[in-house]
């Protein structure tokens, strides 16, 4: 029997930051931005944070962005741009409860292609299942107008096994569409701060590889920062191994994401 559960990230994320909290040593600021890098000689050592109450100065001996593909720590940093290419594709997607499994007993992931075009069905928790189509920049630009009646006409014109039982479904939330944006690989760390996520590098969400790297470079990362704070090494050989590390894990996968993306039906 088949298994899968994709775990959404409202629930991901509250367990995360659960689980940092219990450590007692990470102190969690919600309705906060960063508003200034603080820089000392050349080399980032703190923030400036502002929140609705105050306006108040960090400083830490390391500085980690973790804030996505429009990274406002990269910007500020000047991150090296390794790699880039834009977006080809978009995407939209909902939660439906209720929605039936093709094979009896089986809780699995499902993917439907159909020429430059897939679907996608990822059970979750909370007893729902995310529904998922990645198109190219024309049909996208067509969904824009009427998304949720190009969603399901979509589904059921072209993967009629999932969009057939859709019907019998209940659709939880509103429909997301998450458009065209660049793919690109920047170099993640320099004198005192660090990148990692989709701040580092970011592909086109159709190949379902983001999560799955993120949370592997989280890993690669929080290893070399020990060994740095343990004296083991500098900051700069800390950095340099957990970009050879990335790039070993990750800059292939990168690469046939972004060559895919341009036509799912010739990859």
């Amino acid at each position: 029997m088949g298994f899968d559960l994709s775990v959404r990230r409202v629930t991901l994320d509250s367990a995360l930051v659960a689980h940092a909290l219990t450590s007692g040593n990470v102190t969690v600021a919600t309705g906060t931005r960063a508003m200034d890098p603080v820089w000392d000689d050349g080399k980032l050592v703190g923030l400036k944070l502002g929140s609705k109450e105050r306006v108040e100065t960090v400083r830490a001996a390391l500085t980690v962005g973790a804030d996505g593909r429009t990274s406002w720590l990269a910007r500020n940093v000047g991150a090296t741009l390794q790699a880039y290419e834009p977006g080809h594709r978009g995407m939209y997607y909902a939660y439906f409860a209720g929605l039936s499994s093709p094979i009896e007993g089986a809780f699995g992931a499902e993917f439907s292609v159909n020429g430059d075009e897939i679907a996608y069905v990822f059970p979750s928790d909370g007893e729902v299942a995310c529904v998922a189509v990645s198109v190219n920049l024309q049909n996208f630009r067509r969904f824009q107008s009427r998304p949720g009646q190009c969603f399901l006409a979509q589904l059921r014109e072209h993967h009629p096994g999932i969009g057939d039982r859709i019907l019998a479904a209940h659709q939880v939330g509103r429909l997301k569409g998450v458009g065209p944006a660049p793919n690109f690989v920047r170099l993640p760390f320099g004198p005192t701060w660090a990148l990692v996520g989709d701040s580092e590098m970011h592909q086109d969400p159709f190949s379902g590889q983001g999560i799955d790297a993120a949370g592997i470079h989280a890993a690669l990362l929080a290893a070399e920062i020990l060994r740095w704070h343990h004296g083991e090494c500098t900051w700069a050989e800390a950095g340099r191994v957990y970009t050879e590390r990335r790039d070993a894990n990750s800059l292939a996968t990168y690469e046939q994401t972004v060559l895919a993306s341009r036509n799912l039906a010739g990859a």
